[in-house]
């Protein structure tokens, strides 16, 4: 359920997707680089487990391991999937609701507008 005017960030080319948070526009900002980063982390930390998985002088570890990889698959990576996403579109309606009270004419349209600032 993402906004049309705003990709779906994931599912860009890295390059493009590089280009995105390199384009000088307010979206993708600095939260979801935060969350892609954190993504990022998430996926090194499930490939540290998985390699260590091959080395037997770690078989008593493999409960803790295995807990941990199920929090990271389960719960981690799909909160920072989202969170990419997510940000940028919550950001999104907070700069244009900025925008618009920046150029309201009248005290009854900024008013309206702080409201919606607060409101995201």
């Amino acid at each position: 359920m993402h906004q049309s005017s705003i990709p779906n960030f994931l599912q860009l080319p890295t390059e493009k997707l590089l280009d995105e948070f390199g384009g000088g526009r307010h979206k993708p900002g600095s939260g979801s680089a935060a969350a892609l980063l954190g993504l990022v982390a998430c996926k090194m930390m499930q490939t540290v487990i998985i390699v260590t998985r091959r080395n037997s002088t770690y078989i008593a570890n493999m409960p803790q391991l295995e807990f941990i990889l199920s929090i990271l698959v389960d719960q981690d990576e799909p909160f920072f999937r989202d969170a990419v996403q997510r940000d940028s579109e919550q950001f999104d309606r907070y700069y244009k609701a900025l925008v618009a009270k920046r150029e309201a004419n009248n005290i009854e349209d900024r008013n309206r507008c702080t409201e919606l600032v607060l409101l995201c």
